[in-house]
C-alpha cells in the first residue's frame, strides 16, 4: 500500500507540473481514488516540501515550475506512439507547421538508440495518413497495434480476415473467415476507412485488407524485409496535401 501510494503521488507531480490546473476531482477520476484521498495525497507532497498550491486563474490545483520534479522517462512505446501521431497529425495540411513537425520528429529520432530508430523509421515510413481520414474503430484497437507492431519490428502477422466482396458459395466453401500470415508493409488511414497492404502467404501475392474486416491479429517471430518500393515514405513530406493523397492510392492500386 506504502508503494501504491508513492506512485500515486509522483503520478499527481507529474499532472500537477504541467500547470494546467487540476481539480481535485479530475486527480481523483486520473489517480483512480477518492476526492478525499487525493485530498490527503496533497497535503503529503505539501509536507514534504513540494508547493501544491490552488491557481484561482486556472481553477485548479498547480505544482510552480521552479518546484517540478524531473518527470518520468517516456516508455519506447509511448516515444513511437508520439512520433507516429505527430507524423499523421492534420496540422501537417499546412506547409509551414509540416516543417515544425518533421524537424521535432527528426530531432527526438535522433537522440534514441539504434534499434528504436529503426523502429520509427519503420512506422513513420509505412503509416499514411489522408485528408479527413475516420476515426479508427474502436472494436479493431488490439488488431491495429498488433499490425503497427509488426511494421515496427518487421514480424508476419496472422490475421482472421474476413473477406465481403467473395461470392456466397466460396463464402461457405472456406468458412466465414480465412486466416493468412501477413508481412504489413503499408497501413493507410483514409476517409474510406483504414486499410494495410502486404504480402500474404495464403494468397501468395501482395493484398489490400480492410482493417474493420479484420477480426483477429497475432504477432508472430518470422520476420520479413521491406521490399524496394515500400522501403520509402509515402507520400512525400515535400508533396501538396492533396497529390499526397492521390500517390497514396496510385501505390495501393498498384500493389
Amino acid at each position: 500500500m506504502y508503494a501504491q501510494r508513492i506512485r500515486r503521488c509522483l503520478k499527481l507531480c507529474t499532472l500537477l507540473q504541467t500547470c494546467v490546473g487540476y481539480s481535485a476531482q479530475e486527480l481523483a477520476q486520473e489517480a483512480g481514488v477518492s476526492k478525499r484521498t487525493v485530498y490527503r495525497d496533497l497535503r503529503a507532497l505539501q509536507d514534504a516540501g513540494i508547493m501544491v498550491r490552488f491557481d484561482e486563474k486556472r481553477s485548479g490545483y498547480v505544482i510552480p515550475h521552479r518546484f517540478a520534479h524531473r518527470p518520468p522517462e517516456l516508455t519506447d512505446d509511448e516515444l513511437l506512439m508520439l512520433l507516429l501521431a505527430a507524423s499523421t497529425s492534420p496540422l501537417n495540411e499546412s506547409f509551414k507547421l509540416r516543417q515544425t513537425i518533421g524537424s521535432s520528429i527528426r530531432k527526438l529520432i535522433s537522440r534514441v538508440p539504434t534499434r528504436l530508430q529503426e523502429e520509427a523509421t519503420n512506422l513513420l515510413r509505412c503509416v499514411t495518413a489522408e485528408s479527413n481520414c475516420d476515426p479508427l474503430p474502436l472494436h479493431r484497437e488490439t488488431v491495429c497495434g498488433k499490425i503497427l507492431q509488426g511494421i515496427q519490428q518487421q514480424l508476419h502477422v496472422r490475421i482472421t480476415y474476413i473477406e465481403s466482396n467473395l461470392p456466397s458459395t466460396r463464402q461457405a466453401r472456406l468458412g466465414a473467415a480465412l486466416q493468412t500470415k501477413l508481412a504489413p508493409y503499408r497501413m493507410i488511414m483514409s476517409p474510406d476507412g483504414w486499410r494495410v497492404t502486404g504480402r500474404s502467404t495464403w494468397h501468395r501475392e501482395v493484398r489490400i485488407f480492410e482493417l474493420n474486416c479484420i477480426s483477429s491479429a497475432e504477432l508472430t517471430e518470422d520476420s520479413f524485409e521491406f521490399p524496394p518500393k515500400y522501403r520509402r515514405r509515402e507520400p512525400s513530406p515535400e508533396l501538396p496535401t492533396q497529390l499526397s493523397a492521390m500517390v497514396v492510392r496510385e501505390i495501393a492500386a498498384g500493389s
